[in-house]
């Protein structure tokens, strides 16, 4: 892919460089991102009882880290 830039009267090369780089960076900046949205940040269906087990789990997790209570389950 070829690019052609003109140059100003007396102009050295190397600032038209920096020009150049310049309107690259400010063409970068606009618009959206163009990243793919992860899979868990899309809309699914969850069912009670894994909203339910994820409330124990995170329970007993904050229990373990804290010191405290063994699981409910008996598991480790």
């Amino acid at each position: 892919m070829g690019l052609r830039m003109r140059l100003h009267d007396g102009e050295p090369i190397a600032h038209a460089l920096r020009r150049f780089k310049k309107l690259v960076q400010q063409h970068k900046r606009r618009g959206k991102p163009h990243k793919p949205t992860p899979w868990w940040y899309e809309p699914h269906f969850v069912r009670n009882t894994e909203i339910r087990r994820a409330k124990e789990y995170r329970k007993w997790w904050k229990s373990r880290l804290y010191g405290g209570v063994p699981n409910p389950r008996g598991e480790p």
